[in-house]
């Protein structure tokens, strides 16, 4: 199934096909899991979903005659350092972010009434991170493991990169307060975290800076994320102000033209900055060639 002279099929057709049963996959293991696991809430069904993704992502890249590591998920030392690198990025972008709203007034905070200590600060952030992880996880190996890596192998980074994009904000049109500005706002955070696996031919900085991202919205800022309150952090809460397009309205940060603005301008940044190359001894991704890369971390497809 996997000899050396084997390579995926090319073309739209090949490509949905592969897409379908990479669907099919995963939802037959979310379902099988149902009924080997005990009933969980949300964090324990995204984490169930995130593995169907994984094992279902790594079947087709097998099937594809390339190895598994090459959707872009190696447990190797270098993935810790990669997802705390892009943890800060994520971090960094929502602060930009939340800043300028909150210089143009759109964005502010209060005292809650709330007992404050430094300890039940740091407890409850903990535990706000953990309870993130898995979700922004399960996103990730959902969209931007084998789907991203398949796509960008037919039809280009650029591309692959907007499409998966597009569907990441049209994933999330049900979330409560969702309008246009929403979805133009979670669809310029996928182009920011597409970008980062893209050139960097893994997904833990995008795990990392997705987690970042949502714990800074969530606990650090004590604001909704994606419409949805996550989170509590001890002593303040944040608040909107002024008009929708400023503030994001219910849906919260991700629905101001100010954090759209800033995601869009993070996703450039990373696609014309950071070198589109696998890290030395990690499998080339799945668009890439691996007879066209070197080992030294600093070759490209041709």
């Amino acid at each position: 199934m996997d000899g050396p002279d084997r390579r995926p099929p090319t073309g739209g057709g090949a490509l949905f096909g592969r897409l379908a049963l990479f669907g099919f996959l995963t939802a037959v293991l979310t379902f099988a899991a149902g009924f080997v696991l005990p009933a969980g809430g949300v964090v324990a069904g995204a984490g169930v979903l995130g593995f169907a993704a994984l094992v279902s992502g790594w079947v087709l890249a097998r099937h594809d005659g390339r190895p598994p590591g090459a959707v872009g998920v190696v447990p190797d030392r270098r993935a810790v350092v990669e997802t705390a690198a892009g943890l800060g990025a994520g971090v960094a972008v929502a602060a930009v972010a939340m800043g300028g709203m909150a210089a143009l007034g759109g964005l502010g905070w209060a005292p809650d009434g709330a007992d404050f200590g430094v300890g039940a600060w740091l407890t409850e952030g903990l535990r706000s991170l953990t309870w993130l992880a898995i979700p922004a996880a399960a996103e990730e190996l959902l969209l931007r493991g084998y789907v991203l890596g398949a796509t960008a192998a037919v039809v280009g980074p650029a591309w692959a990169l907007v499409a998966t994009s597009v569907t990441f904000g049209v994933l999330h049109g049900a979330n409560p307060g969702v309008g246009p500005l929403a979805l133009a706002g979670v669809t310029a955070a996928g182009l920011f975290l597409g970008a980062l696996v893209l050139r960097t031919g893994s997904l833990w900085p995008a795990v990392g800076a997705h987690l970042g991202w949502n714990w800074a919205l969530a606990f650090l800022a004590d604001v909704p994320v994606s419409g949805l309150e996550v989170a509590d952090a001890p002593g303040f809460d944040g608040a909107a102000a002024g008009p929708a397009w400023l503030s994001g309205g219910a849906f919260g940060v991700e629905a101001s033209v100010v954090a759209v603005a800033v995601l869009v301008g993070a996703a450039a940044v990373t696609w014309r900055w950071t070198p589109p190359v696998p890290a030395p001894g990690r499998p080339a991704p799945l668009w890439m060639d691996e007879t066209t890369t070197t080992t030294t971390g600093h070759g490209t497809a041709t």
